[in-house]
């Protein structure tokens, strides 16, 4: 009796098996460098003219906290972000498809300036014939406005205790100290064509700290910590970072889920899209599309988009990723598809872009 019903939990586990093991999809994190296009259009005749930047920046590139001592604390911050601002549109202007020809983005220095409640008048047509002249360009690129915005917050102030304090536990200070966080940044984005001396775009950009965490900074110190300069020069990056995107096409790193599967098929695939193989890869997908199981079909199809996509083919990527929506429900085949449809719109522009 043992022996039969030994026999039938071994019949049942094989008519079973191929249900598990068709549901067993895990998912694996590959990275694609996506090209996104520039958020505005400038005259063709510009795109491979030699290019400036004016810019509020710090000429001596040390730091010094005694420095502090010339302008309000937060302005000089300011300077030192809006100085990392300036190199790293630079930076980001040079790596980018349309302008990689130039060897060199110089970048001229405004003077500080106070912060009015208004945006600062643009640069008149002798200022930019002038600037021109000078720096043999032919388009400008000005950032002459650059504000943070705080949030003030409270926190008791406990000062550190000295020896007969710590005897007498009376070190408390029920004292408040205030506080300020950065909160949001706002720089204003000028071009200029030289040729005619006249303004071409105008973007006012804006962005909130939410990318990056900070206790705040006290307002009672005076020198300027190292928490503060690493704040402030990694906020001039990042938005420099952003500004040329705005400007120029940029290649961006994104993530992307490829499901390794039971099936030898999936297994295969996986290797070889691990050493970049994805014309196999394709090919391997394609043979499980009209698999009778539609979990594997949908993964199938799935992995197929990926492999279009790696391949530079967005509309047969997105015909697939539509595919194994239809065939499965699932969160992520639904985001896939749409990231896809994204591209596919972009791509209009892209191209417009890159045959300048």
């Amino acid at each position: 009796m043992k022996e039969k019903f030994g026999s039938f939990k071994h019949w049942l586990v094989l008519m079973l098996l191929p249900f598990f093991l068709s549901s067993c999809f895990t998912p694996v994190v590959f990275h694609i460098q996506t090209l996104k296009p520039a958020r505005i259009v400038l005259p063709d005749s510009l795109y491979t003219s030699g290019i400036l930047i004016a810019s509020l920046v710090e000429s001596d590139s040390v730091y010094k906290a005694d420095r502090a001592v010339m302008f309000n604390k937060n302005q000089f911050l300011e300077n030192i972000a809006a100085t990392e601002l300036a190199f790293a549109l630079s930076n980001n202007l040079l790596n980018s498809p349309l302008f990689q020809d130039l060897k060199t983005i110089p970048i001229f220095e405004l003077p500080p300036i106070e912060y009015l409640d208004t945006l600062p008048l643009q640069f008149s047509e002798n200022e930019i014939f002038k600037l021109s002249s000078d720096f043999q360009t032919d388009m400008i690129f000005t950032l002459e406005f650059f504000n943070l915005e705080y949030v003030e917050h409270t926190r008791p102030f406990v000062p550190i205790p000295t020896k007969s304090e710590l005897k007498e536990f009376s070190f408390y200070d029920n004292s408040i100290v205030k506080f300020v966080q950065p909160k949001k940044a706002s720089v204003l984005l000028r071009i200029y064509n030289t040729q005619t001396g006249i303004k071409i775009s105008e973007y006012l950009f804006q962005d909130n700290f939410i990318w990056m965490t900070s206790p705040g900074f006290s307002l009672r110190a005076k020198e300027i910590t190292e928490e503060e300069l690493f704040f402030y020069e990694e906020s001039g990056i990042y938005l420099g970072e952003k500004i040329s995107q705005i400007i120029s096409p940029t290649w961006l790193e994104e993530e992307r889920t490829y499901y390794f599967g039971i099936h030898s098929n999936f297994n295969k695939a996986y290797y070889l899209a691990m050493v970049n193989n994805w014309t196999i890869v394709q090919q391997l997908m394609e043979q499980l599309t009209s698999h009778r199981n539609n979990r594997v079909a949908a993964h199938a199809f799935f992995n197929l988009a990926l492999s279009f996509e790696m391949q530079g083919d967005l509309k047969n990527a997105f015909i697939a990723a539509e595919n194994a929506a239809k065939l499965k429900n699932k969160s992520d085949f639904t985001k896939y598809k749409k990231i896809l449809e994204n591209r596919l719109n972009e791509k209009e522009l892209l191209d417009l872009q890159l045959a300048k």
